[in-house]
């Protein structure tokens, strides 16, 4: 009976031990039936996913035990102990099928952990990973890709300011500016506010504002101001920013709504909905995103639907809210994002019922492949011809152009089907950050095309390019 297969890792590896298994044959998962490969590793391992060549962080362990019969493998995937069992079931030759699934759900399997590939090995600890190819004789290992060349392992939010910097937010690097030439880093080190940022955005004196995880920060060109709860703000855990046509900066916590006006942090209070244990971070507070519309009205993405506030009423004080929910016809109560178009629709990115667009009467759904297998949105973009991007969670982003949703994925050049911010810069180039850092696809040239190196769509900018 062959044991699974050992590496031990060599200098560029990050990890000490990592098992590799295949797989062929039927399952009763739904999963592919040609030659798969399993990795695991002790006591946190990354995977990759071949299918959308994208990588998901998994709390579990790897495995293995084995007997004169048959060796068995189980990957613990959640607390509940949940897990897939494996056996050897082609005379020790290596061949694995999945005999036995433990409370999972074909939900649950967009967190595949299979990927085909021929002789590759994924390791990694902490958010760190590495991809390497073995050759045949399994003496050589070659590095692929290593997170460390990466913008960051997860890219959060793009933004470009006044003078045409582009900023990416990540989740631990802090904040990257990119000049044209140089690429700088900024965290706690450097006087920023935190390692996570999940907002960006610019006011009307070319200041660039940014939450994050312990606060909101103000960056005026030359300098860090960092803003905490002891200065007033409702929660230092930002999730969602605005500024609005006064210059009011709306920020969004994990515990509700604060205003700033550059001096004083008011408190905004909105209602409270039920918390999603499934969402991981959540409260009854939560602001996923805030938007200020063309007439002035103030929109907030929670976990209660969408609330609307009326700012522009006469006296300053604002009219009361208005909720828009389920019982309105919002396909899903969990609202990630918020957009409204240069038709005056306003978009709905939704958690688990994919993207929708008010036109003030009435809600229409948008229509993708992945519609009845569950949708979760994150992000909503318009560009500048009005087409309408947003990423769906494990298949990669859709461009949607008024009549279809057009998808692009790993065979249009995208590595990661995790996205999760959407952007367009001042030369009409399209950047993707999410899982694997940061994508860029071009502006379209005099034949139609989009460039890219090998005719691809998209491509992967790292700290070492290419950049366009």
């Amino acid at each position: 009976m062959s044991e699974p297969k050992v590496f031990l890792p060599f200098q560029f590896l990050l990890f000490s031990l990592v098992f590799i298994t295949s797989c062929s044959g039927p399952n009763p998962t739904g999963l592919p039936k040609d030659s798969i490969k399993q990795i695991g590793s002790k006591p946190h391992a990354d995977a990759l996913d071949p299918f959308e060549q994208q990588y998901y962080n998994l709390a579990g362990k790897w495995t293995s035990v084995s007997s004169d019969k048959k060796a068995f493998g189980t990957l613990e995937l959640f607390e509940n102990g949940d897990y897939l069992l494996m056996e050897n079931g082609d005379k020790g030759s290596g061949k694995w099928r999945i005999v036995d699934v433990h409370h999972l759900s074909l939900g649950d399997l967009k967190y595949r952990f299979f990927f085909k590939g021929e002789n590759l090995v994924l390791v990694g600890q902490e958010g760190k990973y590495e991809l390497a190819k073995q050759n045949a004789g399994g003496s050589d290992i070659q590095s692929i890709l290593n997170s460390d060349t990466l913008i960051s392992p997860f890219v959060r939010r793009i933004f470009q300011d006044k003078i045409g910097n582009l900023w990416f937010g990540t989740q631990g690097d802090g904040t990257a500016r990119y000049d044209g030439d140089t690429l700088e880093y900024f965290s706690v080190n450097e006087g920023f506010g935190g390692v996570v940022v999940r907002a960006i955005a610019g006011d009307a004196a070319g200041n660039v504002w940014f939450g994050t995880e312990r606060g909101l920060t103000k960056y005026n060109g030359a300098a860090f101001t960092n803003y905490t709860e002891k200065d007033g703000l409702a929660h230092n855990d930002v999730w969602s920013m605005a500024i609005d046509r006064e210059g009011i900066i709306w920020i969004g916590t994990l515990r509700g709504v604060s205003r700033f006006n550059g001096e004083v942090f008011t408190p905004f209070g909105l209602p409270e909905a039920e918390p999603d244990p499934n969402r991981g971070v959540t409260s009854s507070r939560i602001v996923h995103s805030i938007m200020e519309d063309r007439h002035g009205k103030m929109w907030f993405g929670t976990n209660g639907g969408a609330y609307i506030y009326d700012g522009s009423l006469p006296g300053g004080q604002g009219g009361p809210l208005t909720n828009i929910s389920t019982k309105d016809g919002l396909p899903d109560n969990s609202v990630n994002d918020i957009l409204e178009d240069k038709d005056g629709n306003i978009w709905f990115a939704t958690h688990y019922k994919g993207v929708c667009y008010w036109d003030g009467t009435s809600f229409t759904r948008i229509p993708t492949k992945e519609r009845d297998s569950g949708t979760e949105v994150w992000s909503l973009f318009e560009d500048h011809s009005g087409n309408i991007w947003f990423p769906i969670e494990s298949f990669g982003v859709y461009c949607y152009n008024g009549g279809s949703a057009i998808n692009f994925h790993g065979k249009d050049g995208l590595a990661s089907g995790a996205i999760q911010c959407i952007f367009e810069d001042k030369e009409g180039r399209i950047w993707l950050g999410g899982w694997m850092g940061l994508f860029c696809y071009g502006p379209t040239t005099n034949s139609g095309q989009r460039p890219g190196p090998g005719g691809k769509s998209f491509f992967m900018v790292t700290k070492y390019g290419p950049w366009p």
